[in-house]
């Protein structure tokens, strides 16, 4: 029989109830990761170009848990790494973590500036303001702070404008303090005409710059998908996030492993009739007596959460569709024991429903799902397989 928490009789000494949060529950669901899966995508992103590779690690690693997968890579020779947020960064420096940190999103004010220089980060920058916050600090420290100058080329995001190039080159010398390390933009459109367009302005600025005796180290110019469809506008760096998990919304010329494993407990099994439509909306009808196993996992931890991507080429709106055409013929499912025990009906936000057809499938067995990481609650712990234990 389970043991039960009782509240003390009158008298008696107070005891804690048993902790069943966090970690302390042992219903609580695991994300796995698959460490040589992600050491097997570096490999043949490094076999495939002679561009240097800029890990992007912003949003908790990709959703694989930020210190460990930087240090996954870091371990295995990547130098270079960027993040959106300056919490993103100050963590990676906090835990011991020493190569090149790219802070992607420009300093908004000067105690921004501040800390970029403290903690011996790469700024992006895309305004005068910003070298001069950064240089007065770098001085201040008696020491020299790297600096990415950022175009936009149609994005709208963060960026000089290409046009200014020459102006702004024209400015760079009175910041002794500061070290032009690389030059890039950021390129939102996969269609093949604007991709080239904003490419060409992208070179032009690279040019100016050049022109006036700037040449830094890094120009980059492609995400993963740029990359992918792109090999030419590669130039000296890219930078990987979603092709180092393999979760891209573009074709590849290379195989690359899905990154991404839920694992969760099975909390109940029992048989339910022929003609039974369980979950909500009463999705699929059951045509014959089922064992349906009650799964402690739904939406809430991302399971059967997917990205959208928006369909950029006619290319891709076939892979799509041939992608939903293989969903049809082989449903969502769970692993078990090498086993696929198909979703039934819809997932809830909490729990998920299996078929558990001809197995031994019982209460408290582990099963593992897909799952995409970056929409996997924080909450939930990452555990990394394989390899060598970090």
């Amino acid at each position: 029989m389970s043991a039960c928490y009782e509240a003390p009789k009158e008298g008696e000494p107070q005891t804690e109830a048993p902790d069943i949060s966090g970690d302390g529950n042992p219903f609580r669901c695991v994300m796995t990761v698959d460490q040589d899966g992600v050491l097997r995508n570096l490999d043949a992103l490094r076999r495939w170009t002679q561009a240097q590779l800029i890990a992007v690690v912003k949003h908790n690693g990709y959703g694989l848990g930020l210190v460990p997968y930087a240090r996954l890579l870091a371990g295995h020779g990547v130098q270079c790494f960027a993040v959106s947020r300056i919490e993103e960064a100050i963590t990676l420096r906090r835990a011991g973590f020493d190569p090149d940190i790219v802070l992607m999103t420009p300093p908004q004010d000067i105690e921004q500036a501040r800390q970029i220089v403290r903690w011996r980060l790469s700024a992006a920058v895309d305004a005068r303001e910003q070298l001069v916050w950064l240089d007065q600090q770098a001085f201040c420290a008696r020491t020299r702070c790297s600096i990415h100058l950022k175009f936009d080329t149609g994005f709208g995001r963060f960026g000089f404008a290409a046009e200014q190039a020459r102006l702004l080159a024209d400015s760079l010398g009175r910041f002794s303090h500061l070290a032009i390390e690389g030059i890039f933009s950021h390129c939102g459109i996969l269609e093949p005409r604007q991709a080239r367009k904003q490419f060409g302005m992208f070179l032009k600025a690279c040019k100016l710059l050049e022109e006036a005796g700037y040449r830094p180290k890094y120009r980059h110019f492609c995400n993963s998908s740029m990359a992918m469809l792109y090999p030419s506008m590669q130039l000296d760096a890219i930078r990987v996030g979603s092709a180092l998990l393999g979760r891209l919304p573009c074709p590849t010329p290379i195989p690359l492993e899905r990154i991404g494993a839920l694992r969760a407990r099975v909390l109940s099994v029992h048989d339910m009739p022929a003609g039974s439509r369980p979950g909500y909306g009463g999705a699929q009808r059951l045509k014959k007596t089922t064992p349906v196993a009650v799964v402690n996992a739904g939406w809430q931890e991302g399971l059967g959460l997917e990205r959208r991507h928006e369909i950029y080429r006619y290319r891709q709106l076939f892979s799509q569709i041939k992608g939903l055409l293989t969903q049809v013929n082989r449903p969502h499912c769970a692993i078990w024991q090498d086993r696929r025990l198909p979703i039934i009906g819809r997932g809830g936000m909490n729990f998920t429903l299996l078929d558990a057809s001809d197995c031994d499938l019982a209460a408290g067995d582990w099963v593992t799902m897909e799952v995409n990481p970056l929409l996997v609650p924080g909450e939930v712990r990452r555990e990394y397989i394989g390899g060598n234990p970090l």
